[in-house]
Formats: structure tokens, C-alpha cells, sequence
């Protein structure tokens, strides 16, 4: 008897500690990076692109790149860029699905925050945030971005700024 309480005692820590893993994996990169991975419908992306009117020579970025979808989209349609993701295995993935589709001398993603990077070349920056990173990702697209530069972001607006144009889960901005 003594030994099932033990084994039972033993089972049920195990289990603690596994939640506690999958609550702290989960919220420790939203509490300490901003958003956790949540993949952009590919129709949101192939309108996304359109919207910005990406072409042939556009310099696309792509912040919080997941799986590289967007920039796999811009690509197709003749752009170049740079998508900054944190975490590693979704660089790797994003880099495989990039290489995977034949787009890989076009675009890249890179394992580094956005915040560190210089998104002055970039024509278009797409986006994927949450509510409490817009009003700090504004002031540094705001002290960054060349004049015309668009930014495309999704589900969340940019606070600060005026869209120029909304499709439900887009909108638009253009830096004046």
C-alpha cells in the first residue's frame, strides 16, 4: 500500500510540474516577447500582399515571421525581405518551408528581434502583433521608416497612426 501512495504522489507532481511547463512555455514569450505563434490564414496573406501592392523590387519585412508564409506570398510576387522571428524552431521552419518553395534567394528569415533590426530599407512591413507591443512598434516604424513606406498589420491596429484603408482583418497604413 505504501508504495501506491508513493507512486501516486510521485505520478501527480509529474503532472504539476508538466502543467506548470506548458502554462510558463506559453506565457513566459508573451510576457517577456509580445505574441505567441498564431499562423496567418493564407487567403489574410495572399490579401495582404495585394493590398500593399507588392511588386517586382518591393523590400518586404516581415515582424514576428512564423513559418515564413508572408514572405513566401511577397516573394511570389517578386519581392525581396527579411522576416525577424525569436523563436528558433520557427526560423528553421520558415527557412525550410522559404527553400522548400524555391524562393530562398529572395527572401530569408532571421533569428533576431525585430527590435533590434533597422527597418529603414523596407517598403512594406507586415505585422502579426498583439495589443500591448503596437504603441511601441509605432514609435520605432514612426522613427524608422522611409516616407511611403506601408505598413500592413493584422487584427491589431497601430493606435498612433491614421489607416488609410481596412479589410477586415487588415489595415493599412502609409507613413507620411
Amino acid at each position: 500500500m505504501f508504495f501506491w501512495s508513493i507512486a501516486l504522489s510521485v505520478i501527480t507532481l509529474i503532472l504539476i510540474f508538466a502543467a506548470l511547463g506548458i502554462i510558463l512555455g506559453i506565457s513566459l514569450p508573451i510576457f517577456f516577447w509580445g505574441a505567441p505563434y498564431l499562423p496567418t490564414p493564407k487567403r489574410t496573406i495572399k490579401k495582404a500582399v495585394e493590398l500593399a501592392g507588392i511588386k517586382e523590387g518591393s523590400r518586404v519585412a516581415d515582424i514576428g515571421a512564423g513559418d515564413g508564409r508572408f514572405l513566401i506570398e511577397a516573394a511570389g510576387a517578386g519581392a525581396s525581405g527579411v522576416g525577424y522571428e525569436i523563436n528558433p524552431w520557427l526560423v528553421l521552419l520558415a527557412n525550410f518551408n522559404i527553400k522548400r518553395v524555391g524562393v530562398g534567394d529572395k527572401v530569408s528569415v532571421k533569428w533576431r528581434s525585430f527590435w533590434k533590426a533597422d527597418l529603414s530599407e523596407y517598403d512594406v512591413v507586415f505585422v502579426y502583433g498583439i495589443t500591448n507591443i503596437m504603441n511601441k512598434l509605432a514609435k520605432k516604424l514612426d522613427a524608422e521608416l522611409k516616407p511611403g513606406a506601408i505598413v500592413i498589420a493584422h487584427a491589431f491596429p497601430l493606435p498612433s497612426w491614421k489607416e488609410q484603408n481596412k479589410e477586415n482583418p487588415l489595415y493599412l497604413y502609409k507613413k507620411p
